[in-house]
C-alpha cells in the first residue's frame, strides 16, 4: 500500500470518529431530554458573551449548596454526584451529595465541587453544568434586558427547566413568571410593531 493511500485512511477514520463523537453528544442530550426527570432551577441571570459559541445567559442558581454531617473529607474541584428532589413549591432541591453514582435513584447529576467550608458539618457549594443558556444573537439583547428588569422586581420568579438522568443534564428553558423566555420576547416585539 502506498503513502496517499494510508494517508487518506487515517484522515477517513479520524474523520468517522469525529461525526461519530458529535452524533453521540447529540444522541445523549435528545435521550436525556425525552426521558430525563424535569427539574426547576430558581435563578438569577447575568448575560455575558462567547466569542466561540455565541451570546449566552448565565444563570446563577439559589440551590446550590448543601451540609452534610458526614466524617467523610471533601475538596474544591472534586467530581460529586449530585441527587435531586422536588421542593414544596416544586422547585428542585438537593437531595444528596455522595462522592459515587447513586444507585437508588436516576435523577442525579455529574459535577464538581466548588467550594467547602467545615465547621461541625461540611458546606459544599457545586458548580453546576447547565450555568450557560445559548440565544440567538437577534434575541440575546432584548433576554439580558428583561432578565436585569427581573432581577429589580422581587415578586418575580425566574426558574430554568433542566432535564436530569443519570448524570447527564440538558438546560430546556428558561422561565420568568411562568412564561419561557422566548415567549416573552415574541410578545414584546408583536406589540412593538
Amino acid at each position: 500500500m502506498n503513502k496517499q493511500k494510508i494517508i487518506l485512511i487515517i484522515f477517513i477514520v479520524v474523520a468517522l470518529a469525529q461525526i461519530l463523537f458529535a452524533v453521540n453528544m447529540i444522541l445523549e442530550s435528545e435521550k436525556t431530554l425525552s426521558t430525563g426527570t424535569e427539574f426547576w432551577f430558581k435563578t438569577a441571570p447575568i448575560d455575558p458573551n462567547d466569542p466561540f459559541r455565541g451570546k449566552y445567559i448565565t444563570l446563577n442558581y439559589s440551590e446550590d449548596s448543601y451540609t452534610l454531617t458526614s466524617e467523610e473529607k471533601w475538596k474544591k474541584g472534586e467530581e460529586v454526584f449530585v441527587s435531586f428532589i422536588d421542593d414544596q413549591k416544586g422547585f428542585a432541591k438537593i437531595n444528596n451529595i455522595t462522592k459515587t453514582e447513586p444507585e437508588n435513584t436516576e435523577d442525579y447529576i455529574k459535577t464538581t465541587i466548588y467550594h467547602v467550608q467545615v465547621s461541625d458539618s461540611t458546606y459544599i457549594t457545586i458548580n453546576y453544568p447547565f450555568e450557560r443558556y445559548y440565544m440567538e444573537e437577534s434575541k440575546a439583547n432584548e433576554a439580558e434586558n428583561i432578565y436585569f428588569e427581573t432581577i429589580r422586581d422581587t415578586a418575580s420568579v425566574t426558574y430554568s427547566i433542566v432535564k436530569i438522568k443519570k448524570g447527564k443534564s440538558v438546560l430546556q428553558d428558561v422561565i420568568i413568571d411562568g412564561i419561557s423566555i422566548v415567549n416573552i420576547i415574541k410578545e414584546r416585539r408583536s406589540e412593538n410593531k
